[in-house]
């Protein structure tokens, strides 16, 4: 961030930090299954949540997003604003005042109203699944903005 400031570009950078979805427990010897470690060293990568990666759970599909845009984001603020990553491709266009081709994004929707504090329209109901687990959500998400 300093250096983007440094080179006074920071104010029309959008920088996001996020993770790839849920987190796995891991194993400790080489080739073997997920979920066989026995020592964690106290961490807690999916916190209280239920779940980890691959499953319908929370722990499985939420993740840290983090967002910054001075004079445009407002720090310390959150949203309820539920949205997954194809998202972005409408936001980033939405971002730049530019069209998406009518094939492109189909299913994308733009959070960048979230991002600048304005109402924003409602989306779909996100569906996720996998190995026959489905989980809906709506809008109990909650992205910080920094």
């Amino acid at each position: 961030m300093d250096v983007l400031d440094q080179l006074r570009i920071g104010e029309n950078t959008l920088v996001i930090v996020t993770s790839e979805n849920g987190s796995l427990l891991g194993s400790l010897k080489f080739c073997k299954p997920e979920g066989t470690a026995k020592i964690t060293n106290g961490h807690k990568s999916m916190g209280s949540w239920c779940g980890k990666k691959r499953r319908g759970w929370e722990g499985g599909h939420r993740v840290p997003f983090v967002a910054r845009r001075p004079g445009k984001i407002t720090p310390n603020t959150t949203s309820e604003y539920a949205f997954y990553f194809n998202d972005l491709l409408a936001t980033f266009a939405d971002l730049l005042d530019a069209d998406l081709p009518e094939e492109s994004g189909e299913d994308s929707f733009t959070l960048l109203p979230a991002l600048l504090g304005q109402p924003t329209d409602y989306r779909p109901p996100i569906i996720n699944h996998s190995n026959s687990n489905y989980a809906l959500h709506s809008r109990n998400w909650k992205i910080v903005f920094g």
